[in-house]
């Protein structure tokens, strides 16, 4: 079996569902007043690539920085 995400438990531990599908993910970003598509039918590289099109300067400082502190915590 594959490993559950740590967080929320609620799915497989993979980059998808770190960045994109994790309920805490969301959560954090929603909170930061960040907001993003969850688009499942996507690889995850080229959604996240849209989502850093369709976003402000300001809003890709704050991706990149969530998603750097969800990932090493």
């Amino acid at each position: 079996m594959a490993n559950q995400c740590p967080v929320c438990g609620d799915g497989e531990e993979t980059v998808e569902h770190v960045f994109r599908d994790c309920s805490f993910t969301r959560q954090i970003l929603k909170d930061l007043g960040v907001s993003f598509t969850t688009d499942n039918n996507q690889e995850w590289r080229m959604w996240l690539a849209v989502e850093f099109i369709k976003a402000s300067i300001n809003e890709c400082k704050t991706i990149a920085v969530a998603f750097w502190v969800i990932w090493f915590n």
